[in-house]
């Protein structure tokens, strides 16, 4: 069974919306776990697991979107005094992370 374009974008939007939504419960009830003990804003989310699963399913850019609401999210929910650098920071590793993983099961 074929799907038309215009259904598979709406598809790939809905999911979008789904899995970053499922990003932010991630974000904030799943507690992260330091990389380096004395680095307190060097941290291993699984925030970062439903933007992969957008990427493979949909393509990159819908991955790159999850990360970026994750990281507006987190970014107006915090109260962090690095005036959103912490977040860009966030958003550009995600993005980076997303796009790698992707090109590299494409590569595959």
């Amino acid at each position: 069974m074929s799907v038309s374009p215009n259904r598979r974008k709406v598809l790939s939007v809905a999911m979008t919306g789904v899995m970053a939504a499922l990003a932010a419960v991630l974000l904030f009830l799943v507690p992260e776990i330091p990389i380096i003990p004395g680095v307190p804003h060097l941290k291993i989310g699984f925030s970062g697991i439903p933007s992969l699963i957008a990427a493979f399913v949909c393509g990159p850019l819908y991955g790159v979107a999850v990360v970026l609401v994750t990281s507006v999210l987190q970014l107006f929910a915090t109260q962090n005094p690095s005036f959103g650098i912490g977040e860009f920071i966030n958003f550009a590793l995600g993005s980076t992370l997303v796009l790698v993983m992707w090109s590299v099961s494409r590569a595959a």
